[in-house]
């Protein structure tokens, strides 16, 4: 039983080990090399022009996201935010005392909306990334089969 216990524990720790990543990496490459080499030319032409449209597609998602959050900052959206806060607190502060409460509120429920709206651009952002970089390096393992054939 504790024997049991300490296999998986250390099953779990090699398994995120740089070694192990490595290892599992390349036996992915190679089954991924076989299923390719073992298309028929147009399949595998069919295939590599999919993958260089979608490449092609998610770089330019990335790049409209990207270009998106630059003109968000370069006009402000979050000081406007802030003005708007602002102002509801200046209303609420001479209204009365007891708005005062109200005022925190709309402050903390606009603060947490402009974080999770940042944290849901930056996922979005992100995953993008990782899924173009995984597209590139199919699209560069379908060049390199192209080439040895």
């Amino acid at each position: 039983m504790v024997r049991k216990i300490v296999d998986k524990i250390k099953h779990y720790i090699l398994y995120h080990s740089y070694q192990e990543r490595k290892k599992r990496e390349l036996n992915r490459y190679i089954e991924e090399k076989k299923r390719i080499q073992s298309m028929e030319k147009d399949e595998r032409d069919m295939e590599y022009i999919n993958l260089k449209a979608e490449y092609e597609h998610r770089k330019n998602e990335v790049l409209a996201l990207a270009v998106s959050i630059l003109t968000a900052l370069l006009f402000s959206v979050w000081d406007i935010l802030g003005n708007f806060v602002n102002r509801v607190i200046q209303y609420l502060a001479m209204s009365r005392q007891a708005d005062i409460e109200i005022a925190k509120v709309t402050l903390m429920i606009s603060g947490i909306t402009a974080f999770f709206i940042s944290i849901i651009i930056g996922y979005a952002l992100v995953s993008n990334v990782k899924r173009i970089r995984i597209l590139y390096r199919r699209i560069l393992m379908f060049e390199e089969i192209k080439n040895e054939m």
